[in-house]
């Protein structure tokens, strides 16, 4: 017999609408991330573009200073910022109390009302402290997003399509970077740069907006709020399968400390003795496998026994591993700097945004050309091939750099990009719930979130400096990281894709 917690269901339009207003969450994360490349040199006063008359323009009239001077260091500060903010809340969020308590749409209502206040505080800067404070705003809202995103498409999605849905989150970083890189066409100026963050606060009260249209977490509405009735309902409009799906709620049910025995009446009518514990238990073996996983209560794990208890160990250095790897490989380099790094590499007075939107572009297009192929090629195939080719074209970029060989270099960075979106800007997110044990989730997502943020921070603040130093050799350090990362993928980490359950990725069946 079929395990009903795995039946293939059809995607239903009321799962897609869910997905995509959560996707918006992800998009105003890659927009951040890129929204200052662009500008960059013109906020920090060093360069000027379209700055006649500006004494007669709209901000100018508000009391807005054309520019706010900088250096080296401080433009490194605005992009640290924004990440030490997304490590500190992305810490905070994952916290079972915290994460649990209240519920994934109304994570996703305040994340979005935090982008809204940090793009206006940045939008009518005067002053560096006002403008990082903003951006503070916006990187807390960035590091609460990354984690709850992941968790509530896990949670609302069919086991057979979350490769699908899950790689949908990075297409929304990957379509914020790139939305973020065309509008500063317009905008890439000092008379109109502030316009970029009022646009971003516009997407954020869009989000805000359409959040109230969506549904909350069926299974955080069992496991943490009782509400059994209500979570049917609403998984019953995701799910194809009607039996199935009551089936997935007895699961929860079971998994939940502070629920009555699934022998209780739950409105399931003449499905309810398919759903009464029985020997019949026996032949879904997966199910009781994830039963024991949820022998804990979640509440009762601390962070510290997490990180040193010997059955958890397998999960974490996996988790560590992918999310780390996710940034330094080197993709936010190009993200926070490309500007000033590949501004070389085009030809005189040609406007670098042509080749930094090109490679958004690509990085838009090939992850939702790869998303349909997760749940079929294998998550952890793809991962490496993703670091194969990022370490690959590191050399091609740093050698077409020294040698000013300019095709070279930008042949390299699509094959870069390329090679990121083809694995490690899909799927590391979306593996963190598969590798973790039920009780450890919240755990699991918090620490990989917490190790992708640091690196993160690594990035953005010592890529400028390590730029000055090694030149136009830097990204030889990305295939360095690119070998270690792939050797310790191919050891520690399982592949997840086709297997049910905990038990049987980790090979303990």
């Amino acid at each position: 017999m079929e395990d009903q917690l795995y039946v293939n269901h059809k995607i239903r339009w009321r799962l897609l609408w869910a997905t995509a207003i959560c996707c918006l969450t992800t998009l105003q994360f890659g927009f951040h991330l890129s929204v200052f490349n662009a500008p960059q040199q013109i906020i920090s006063c060093q360069s000027h573009g379209r700055g006649d008359g500006y004494s007669d323009g709209m901000w100018a009239r508000w009391g807005m200073q054309q520019c706010i001077p900088m250096d080296k260091s401080g433009i490194a500060t605005i992009n640290t910022v924004f990440t030490v903010a997304g490590f500190l809340s992305s810490t905070l969020v994952g916290s079972h109390r915290v994460l649990n308590s209240v519920g994934r749409n109304t994570v996703q209502k305040a994340t979005a009302i935090l982008y809204i206040f940090g793009c206006v505080s940045i939008a009518f800067a005067n002053s560096l402290p006002v403008m990082n404070f903003g951006r503070f705003l916006a990187g807390v809202a960035a590091g609460s997003s990354m984690v709850v995103a992941p968790i509530f498409i896990n949670e609302i999605t069919p086991f057979n399509h979350r490769g699908l849905m899950g790689s949908l989150l990075q297409f929304g970083v990957a379509t914020g970077i790139l939305l973020a890189q065309l509008i500063a066409f317009l905008w890439s100026n000092d008379n109109d740069w502030r316009n970029l963050f009022i646009f971003g606060a516009g997407i954020g009260l869009l989000q805000l907006v359409l959040l109230f249209t969506t549904i909350e977490s069926p299974k955080w509405l069992i496991m943490h709020n009782g509400e059994i009735s209500h979570a049917s309902k609403l998984l019953n409009q995701l799910r194809s399968d009607e039996v199935a799906a009551q089936y997935e709620i007895l699961h929860w049910r079971r998994l939940s400390t502070n629920q009555p025995s699934p022998t209780s009446s739950v409105g399931l009518s003449e499905t309810s003795s398919l759903l009464e514990s029985s020997p019949k238990d026996n032949l879904y073996p997966v199910s009781t496998a994830m039963s024991r996983r949820g022998s804990i209560d979640p509440s009762t794990l601390s962070p510290i026994s997490y990180i040193t208890g010997s059955k958890y160990k397998k999960e974490w250095v996996a988790v560590v591993l992918i999310m780390s790897a996710q940034q330094l490989s080197g993709m936010n380099a190009i993200t926070f700097y490309g500007v000033s790094v590949l501004s070389k590499i085009v030809p005189p007075d040609t406007n670098v945004l042509y080749l930094t939107s090109s490679l958004a572009f690509t990085n838009v297009i090939v992850s939702l050309a790869v998303s349909p192929l997760i749940d079929r090629w294998g998550r952890k195939l793809l991962l490496l091939a993703s670091v194969t080719t990022m370490s690959l074209c590191s050399v091609i970029i740093s050698t077409g750099l020294i040698n000013q060989k300019d095709y070279m270099a930008a042949v390299g960075c699509f094959g870069f990009v390329i090679g990121f979106s083809i694995g490690l800007g899909q799927i590391p997110f979306l593996m963190i719930s598969e590798l973790s044990s039920q009780e450890a989730i919240g755990k699991a997502q918090a620490l990989g979130t917490m190790s992708n943020w640091l690196s993160n921070v690594a990035i953005a603040y010592a890529f400028p400096y390590l730029k000055e130093i090694l030149g136009d050799a830097v990204f030889f350090l990305f295939t360095v990281t690119g070998i270690i990362f792939f050797v310790a993928m191919y050891i520690y980490v399982p592949e997840t894709k086709g297997r049910e359950g905990y038990d049987e990725i980790w090979g303990l069946e």
